[in-house]
Formats: structure tokens, C-alpha cells, sequence
């Protein structure tokens, strides 16, 4: 499996929990969204060669640019810092992936992972820390390093795999998912609860060993918890509200949804769509309306998106 496929079944694997109330589905609609999307959109994004580079836009498709390329080298899921001056990606070379930091810009990347391979990044919300994903022995694990490279540690320690981390914007809590105690091997929702002792404890968030769910996203005000799940046989987009532990789909089609982002002021997600002709970025808003991707391009597949004014 090349590097490009593997990012692609990636897109595909069952990596959440359902929540226990069964989700109420909208009505989909193709009306155009009447919020004007704001900000500035990071993705990543390979073309024929299967070589994925840093790309951003305006939220609108507008102003479409590489923003760093690492040669032959795939650059997957960036991830702006919460004051938007840098940005955490992955870089893969050599058949393992290393976390570097840059400037906004693309600029005077550095290194500040090593040995075990990184990936999946996750800004603390003080733009000091990052959590990510780090494959040590045959397992994936949570781990925490700050933005110099320093204090890195280990946060998981039960057996199964760990991955998608997302920072609560409180920074107590970080969700994340894993198959850790599941009998059918589904990726369950949990939250790390984060003690400023530094204690860190475990909780399920999201349960259910029949269904799916993959890439966790918290919304700017930590309230809401987007996530995909395949509970209908597809994967769509869902909205779980945190305080009362309901869930309501946003999406509901044939063409599988993943990787949702909030917009700066939570009125719309920017999500990966697996379309006939490949993967493609769209906007829906926040009450499930107005599916519709922001730029397509037939020439690129593109994914791991991430937001900010």
C-alpha cells in the first residue's frame, strides 16, 4: 500500500463510538449557505503523484495555494496554532512521520519530534503543548510534547490504539479515540481528563460496539463535539451537544463524510467528502444545511482540514 493509499483507507476506518440516543437526521439540502464563510482554510492535498503537500484558501475557495512542499515527502494534517502565527504537521519520509513546527507561512520549519513516528497533531489551546499520535512497538499511544520539543511523555498506557486526539478549548479535556476494550474491534470515544497536577484520568464519552464514529473536533466553545459516524451504514457527519450526551446528524447521503472543523464563530464545519471522483472539501452549517464543497478541484484529492480567521 503506498503512502497515498494508506491515507485514503485512513479516511475509511471506523474510529468512534455512537451516542446512546439514536441521532436525528435533517432533511439535506443544496441550497447555497447563506453565511459568507470567513477565515482562512489549511489542508492537505495530493495531485497524480500521490504526494501530499500544505495547501490554504480563503473559506470562500478563494486564493487557493501551496503553502509548503516537502519534495517527495508527504505533509499531512496540519494544524494551525490557536493564535493562527504556526502551524504543527506531519512530515513522512522514509516510511515514518515526524511532527514539525513552522510559521504561518510555511517558513523555518523545525523539527521537534524524534524516533517513534508522529503524527495527528493537536495544538493545546495555549499554543504551548501538543498531543499527538506516536507508534512505539507495534501500538499506538497519545503523547504529549510542548511546541519546543521539550517534556514529552506518554498519556496512554492500556493496550489497543489510540488515535485522532482533539484539545478541548478549556484545555481539562482532550477526546480521542480508540478500540482499546472493544469485542468487535469499533473505535470507541473517550476523553483524558487533564488535572493541573498533572494526573491524568480516563472516561468513555461515546459508546457503542455496533457503529463507528472517527475524528472528534471540539467547537470553539466547547459545548458541541463534531464527530463521523457509520451508524447508518455510511459515514456522516454528527453534532454532539456535551452538557446533555444527544447527538444530531448534520449529513445524511451516499457519499461518506469525515474529518469535520469548526468555523471561528462555530457556524459551520469545513469536512473531507469521499465524492466518485475523489476526496473533496465542503461546508455544511452547524444546524445540518447547505452541504456544499468549497472548491472543487478534479486534479486533487484533499483533506485534514483546519480553520481560522
Amino acid at each position: 500500500m503506498t503512502r497515498f493509499q494508506a491515507a485514503l483507507a485512513a479516511c475509511a476506518l471506523a474510529l468512534c463510538a455512537c451516542a446512546p440516543v439514536t441521532p436525528v437526521a435533517p432533511t439535506p439540502t443544496l441550497a447555497p449557505i447563506r453565511i459568507v464563510p470567513q477565515g482562512t482554510i489549511l489542508f492537505s492535498a495530493a495531485g497524480a503523484d500521490g504526494v501530499f503537500s500544505l495547501y490554504t484558501m480563503n473559506a470562500d475557495g478563494s486564493g487557493r495555494k501551496v503553502l509548503f512542499s516537502a519534495g517527495k515527502d508527504d505533509v499531512i494534517g496540519g494544524r494551525w496554532s490557536p493564535d493562527g502565527k504556526q502551524i504543527v504537521a506531519a512530515i513522512e519520509r522514509d516510511g515514518a512521520s515526524q511532527l514539525y513546527v513552522m510559521g504561518a507561512d510555511g517558513s523555518n520549519a523545525r523539527r521537534i519530534t524524534q524516533g517513534r513516528s508522529a503524527a495527528q497533531p493537536a495544538w493545546s489551546p495555549d499554543g504551548q503543548a501538543i498531543v499527538f499520535v506516536g507508534a512505539e512497538a507495534g501500538q499506538k499511544d497519545l503523547y504529549y510534547v510542548r511546541a519546543d520539543g521539550t517534556a514529552l511523555r506518554r498519556l496512554t498506557t492500556r493496550k489497543g490504539e489510540h488515535e485522532q486526539p482533539a484539545w478541548a478549548p478549556d484545555g481539562t479535556r482532550i477526546a480521542f479515540v480508540s478500540n482499546e476494550d472493544s469485542q468487535f474491534g469499533n473505535y470507541q470515544l473517550y476523553v483524558l481528563e487533564l488535572d493541573p497536577t498533572g494526573t491524568v484520568s480516563q472516561k468513555t464519552l461515546l459508546r457503542n460496539e455496533r457503529v463507528n464514529f472517527q475524528f472528534p473536533a471540539w467547537s470553539r466553545d466547547g459545548a458541541r463535539l463534531a464527530y463521523a459516524s457509520d451508524a447508518t451504514g455510511v459515514f456522516d457527519l454528527y453534532v454532539l451537544t456535551v452538557a446533555t450526551a444527544k447527538s444530531v446528524a448534520l449529513t445524511k447521503g451516499a457519499d461518506p463524510a469525515a474529518q469535520p472543523v469548526w468555523s471561528p464563530d462555530d457556524a459551520l464545519l469545513a469536512y473531507t467528502v469521499n465524492l466518485a471522483r475523489g476526496y473533496t472539501l465542503h461546508l455544511i452549517t452547524a444546524e445540518g444545511i447547505g452541504a456544499v464543497p468549497i472548491d472543487l478541484k478534479y486534479d486533487m484529492n484533499e483533506f485534514f482540514p483546519d480553520w481560522k480567521r
